[in-house]
């Protein structure tokens, strides 16, 4: 299969030593371990012949599979599922532009035992930018912090100068708490960052995100998506915000841009739209720009991610002010804690595309 290449004004070597920062510290890859690595139309062949090409220098057998796009993605996920299962393959790399982790083909791969890491769509530039540029050590760490922050919290606003204001609650007091489990109500949920394969964590995406939910009952208010958004594939840069209405954790009304607002509530039609999660983007490499994996790790911004299944889109809200308990750890994007600023300094080189 032939894939556009992308980018050729990168020099390799800086490829070459971006890829060696995902197979040492990302991948935790060992000498001779087998790797797949499945590609669409919306791949770069140089990233994936790039990690091929220095995987196999360690010895190591590396495989790249494209996938039909001619099929549904059901049908793709089906291909995929067969070739794990077939396959014997101690690492899983995807480098599609389309998701696969709610499919069968990711459970395949963590029922056998294979790590799996999702680049999603990065190019040459994104993968440079995201990956090698990148301290990725100090870039977990910020996340971390940025999860004892949202532990330690009761209620969390997000509001922005462009229109979005939604309020949430992480922790009932104990009378409500213990109504809500006797209903056996959705709780919170505060995820790991992502980024980082270890003995615990076997299958992440491309670092610089942490994801999470208030009590899905509490989440209320008013979404003003102003960045990005995708799926559908119609939408993606916004140029007019879509703005999305929200009541009791579930998406009640859809607005804002005549066009795009119509393409997503025709795409969601016949279906519920529940607030499946929110998540602070703190990746210093990524830009707007780029496919929806970089673009939801901006820094500084937040996602929503509404609608489930194959029904599920992200939306990338910029320049948000954060405040949980009523103190602001964030304001028009950028990150105003101690220890959020002394992490944040140590992430990157460069301060560019750091708010």
């Amino acid at each position: 299969m032939r894939i556009q290449e992308k980018n050729v004004d990168y020099s390799q070597d800086e490829l070459d030593k971006s890829v060696e920062v995902f197979l040492n510290q990302l991948l935790r890859y060992r000498p001779g371990e087998s790797i797949l690595v499945y590609v669409d139309q919306g791949s770069d062949d140089r990233v994936a012949n790039t990690l091929k090409n220095r995987a196999e220098k360690r010895g190591g057998r590396t495989e790249i599979f494209g996938l039909n796009t001619d099929l549904t993605h059901t049908d793709q996920a089906r291909q995929l599922t067969e070739k794990i299962k077939k396959g014997s393959f101690n690492v899983i790399c995807e480098l599609s532009e389309q998701y696969f982790y709610l499919t069968s083909a990711w459970k395949a791969a963590r029922e056998s035992g294979t790590r799996v890491y999702s680049l999603a769509g990065l190019d040459t530039a994104s993968f440079i930018r995201c990956v090698g540029r990148v301290n990725q050590e100090r870039m977990l760490e910020f996340g971390m912090a940025l999860k004892r922050v949202l532990q330690e919290s009761r209620r969390l606003r997000i509001h922005t100068q462009n229109g979005t204001d939604i309020q949430m609650q992480f922790r009932l007091n104990t009378f409500n708490r213990l109504f809500a489990r006797f209903q056996k109500r959705p709780r919170a949920y505060i995820w790991p960052p992502s980024g980082i394969l270890d003995d615990k964590t076997y299958s992440t995406f491309l670092g610089g995100q942490l994801s999470f939910r208030g009590i899905p009952s509490t989440i209320k208010g008013t979404a003003v998506i102003d960045g990005y958004l995708w799926p559908p594939a119609e939408i993606g840069r916004l140029d007019q915000p879509i703005i999305v209405k929200i009541k009791k954790g579930q998406v009640v009304d859809i607005g804002g841009s005549p066009k795009k607002s119509r393409a997503l509530a025709n795409w969601f039609k016949g279906q519920t739209i529940p607030v499946q999660h929110f998540s602070f983007g703190f990746n210093p490499g990524a830009r707007l720009s780029g496919k929806i994996l970089e673009a939801e790790r901006v820094f500084g911004c937040i996602v929503i991610g509404i609608g489930k299944g194959f029904f599920h889109t992200d939306g990338i809200i910029e320049n948000p002010s954060i405040e949980a308990d009523g103190y602001l750890i964030e304001e028009k994007g950028s990150f105003i804690t101690e220890e959020l600023l002394s992490l944040k300094e140590e992430m990157a080189g460069s301060k560019q595309n750091m708010g």
